[in-house]
């Protein structure tokens, strides 16, 4: 969103910043530039698949400071720096957790951190969960089975992340594992997950004003938030 770009000579595109640049928001406008640092990481590590780059580059975005959660910006915004600097990354980046109801069982994912290196890593973790107010998150609402990891050279070593909605208030939740190496280096993993309203399952019969059955329309409507929805019976 309101990214900045050139503009040409003369055109109205976007909202003109000065003579020589507009800004705009889509995947039109977002595109190029990662793109582009693609392009720059692949110079680097030419061997490097493109699930590689893409794991990378999410992996070392940098969070807006706008509070959103996972499920609006994912890892955050490219930083080609950190993602030259990368000694490590977690595949993938970005874990969805999906959505759960207070009674619901707890949802656990795993994760891999993979170190391509010629020698062994060992990792620091730490995790921060937040609600989508951007508050601390209900302890226990997410745990990692891990503090620290030792991710062999040229290998791969696996995380599991849980998520208990018997905790916390309805929402969506983001959860940010940060692994930081000897050298100082981090390396994060996105994660999200939902604590749904609680739903029951209605059953619709349509009857005529004879009570025979019929189809009909039928809207239900929240009266909290307005929101509707229609729904039809045969």
């Amino acid at each position: 969103v309101r990214i900045k770009a050139a503009r040409a000579a003369g055109t109205t595109m976007g909202t003109v910043v000065d003579a020589n640049y507009t800004a705009a928001s889509g995947t039109s406008m977002a595109t190029p530039h990662v793109a582009g640092a693609a392009a720059i990481l692949r110079q680097k590590h030419p061997d490097w698949s493109a699930d590689r780059l893409k794991q990378v580059l999410v992996g070392t975005a940098s969070p807006s400071p706008f509070k959103q959660t996972a499920y609006q910006e994912g890892g955050g915004r490219v930083n080609v720096e950190q993602a030259l600097n990368a000694n490590v990354y977690s595949s993938p980046a970005v874990v969805s957790l999906g959505g759960a109801e207070e009674t619901s069982n707890p949802i656990e994912k795993t994760f891999n951190y993979v170190n391509p290196s010629d020698s062994d890593l060992t990792l620091t973790l730490n995790m921060v969960a937040k609600n989508e107010q951007g508050s601390p998150a209900t302890a226990g609402m997410f745990t990692l089975n891990q503090s620290e990891v030792t991710v062999p050279a040229h290998g791969s070593s696996e995380l599991k992340v849980t998520f208990d909605p018997s905790f916390g208030t309805v929402g969506d939740y983001t959860s940010v594992v940060t692994a930081t190496s000897s050298d100082n280096k981090t390396i994060k993993t996105t994660i999200g997950a939902t604590k749904k309203i609680p739903s029951v399952d209605l059953t619709l019969h349509a009857i005529d004003r004879n009570g025979n059955p019929t189809s009909s329309e039928v809207f239900v409507v929240n009266l909290d938030t307005g929101a509707n929805k229609a729904y039809y019976t045969n």
